[in-house]
């Protein structure tokens, strides 16, 4: 799979862990949220529409993808602590989004610390595990702060 085709506009959906609905009520109506590159890049909830006054928060990489091609292959990306409001620190853990989802595992993770304040910076380490090399991977930065978790994901393949 080309990294260049992946398409996570709906990546939100997916994340088990994520506490909030991907449909908001929106002056009584319910409306599916969606992916907005101009929400994310001004560094707020790309969710939209997003709940209002709940801070957002996440961890926001460099690169959207790591071509880790075979098995064994390890790298490691540097992350971002970012929020939208000044905030107190919030917990951060990743995810194969594979097995978190109940399928075969594709990926090993772990980050370097699991506490974040904005602005720090994380660093994130990926193992490429015995999968075909066609199969695009996806990890989950997940970001928790009172009750509310939101994700991040990195695309894990073949560039």
């Amino acid at each position: 799979a080309d990294l260049t085709d992946a398409d996570l506009t709906d990546a939100y959906r997916t994340n088990a862990y994520r506490t909030d609905s991907h449909r908001i009520n929106e002056s009584g109506f319910f409306v599916q949220r969606a992916w907005s590159n101009s929400a994310a890049s001004g560094g707020h909830d790309p969710c939209v529409p997003a709940p209002a006054l709940r801070p957002y928060v996440a961890l926001v990489p460099a690169q959207g993808a790591v071509p880790l091609r075979a098995a064994g292959e390890h790298g490691t990306i540097s992350l971002v602590a970012a929020a939208d409001q000044p905030i107190a620190d919030w917990r951060v853990t990743a995810i194969d989004l594979a097995s978190a989802q109940g399928g075969e595992p594709c990926v090993e993770v772990a980050l370097d610390r699991t506490q974040v304040h904005p602005g720090e910076t994380v660093r994130l380490t990926m193992t490429r595990l015995d999968r075909p090399t066609q199969q695009l991977c996806v990890v989950g930065l997940v970001s928790t702060l009172d009750g509310y978790s939101y994700m991040w994901p990195v695309a894990v393949g073949q560039p």
